[in-house]
């Protein structure tokens, strides 16, 4: 039976207050999010955070935690060079996403390679990776925050290529390994993870307990949909996830602007859609 913490996001939010969004998540029971790290809701860059106790209390009056927080890559890389401004701006950026999940008592906050140039050979961009994530996994650790590293989608699909590296899983696994740090594990995208050909299993198998949480998309070559509106098999990729034993969250977060006219109503359509598919992969295992 699927037990999984179901996580709701205000990534589809951002024309809209947060007020909101937090009455969304009310209304249809979600009590734990994932926080995408955004403006106007939330502003920060790489010397403050504007008034994150607002943000916080909001969601705590109505008996939402926060298990997860997604910081926006905007034109900050994790690969970007030692000695260039960008790297400087890049890890007092992120020194501040992780002071808020420490703020707003997250476990985790994601994060990728997102942002990377394409004219930079592949080994030097990793190295510069590796440099940055041990930075920021020793911060993160100090602050009781657990950093989830994620693949994100490249030149397979054009319309949402982000990063030339830490696209594949055995990239992935080997960066953990480099980095080797308590506070550095893993996190899963189904969409992305069903765009360069992998699967679940492999993902489980491979990394094991270094997997912490699953963003559960639907999705396309076109980039991400909500549940029951991409091509993606949602009760295959649940029976996976279940058969791996597989117990922490599941981030509903769906990156990107295609729902933001209507995301209330996007939300009620994925969990309706993902409730029923729930329900037949208990009753398959029953």
């Amino acid at each position: 039976m699927m037990n999984n913490l179901l996580l709701g996001s205000n990534a589809q939010y951002f024309r809209y207050p947060f007020s909101d969004f937090v009455k969304a998540m009310v209304k249809e029971n979600i009590n734990s999010v994932d926080i995408t790290l955004l403006a106007p809701h939330i502003y920060i860059d790489s010397f403050e955070i504007l008034d994150p106790c607002h943000v916080v209390e909001t969601l705590h009056i109505h008996g939402i935690s926060v298990t997860a927080v997604t910081p926006l890559p905007y034109r900050y890389s994790i690969c970007a060079g030692a000695g260039t401004m960008q790297r400087e701006k890049t890890l007092g950026y992120y020194k501040q996403c992780i002071l808020f999940a420490h703020i707003a008592r997250a476990e985790f906050m994601l994060l990728t390679a997102s942002g990377a140039d394409f004219d930079i050979p592949h080994k030097i961009l990793l190295d510069n990776a590796a440099e940055m994530l041990s930075l920021l996994s020793t911060f993160a650790e100090e602050c009781g925050v657990t950093l989830l590293l994620g693949t994100v989608m490249g030149m397979e699909s054009p319309l949402n290529a982000s990063t030339p590296v830490l696209l594949t899983l055995p990239e992935l696994k080997d960066m953990l390994e480099r980095v080797n740090s308590p506070a550095l594990k893993a996190y899963l995208d189904t969409a992305v993870v069903s765009l360069v050909g992998e699967t679940i299993q492999q993902w489980f198998s491979l990394l094991g307990s270094e997997l912490r949480l699953v963003r559960f998309t639907d999705g396309n070559y076109n980039g991400y949909r909500i549940w029951g509106t991409g091509c993606l098999p949602c009760e295959q990729y649940l029976l996976a996830i279940s058969e791996a034993g597989f117990t922490g969250p599941l981030s509903l977060a769906v990156p990107g602007e295609r729902y933001c006219e209507n995301p209330s109503n996007a939300q009620s359509v994925l969990l309706s859609n993902l409730q029923v598919a729930m329900k037949k992969v208990t009753a398959w295992q029953q």
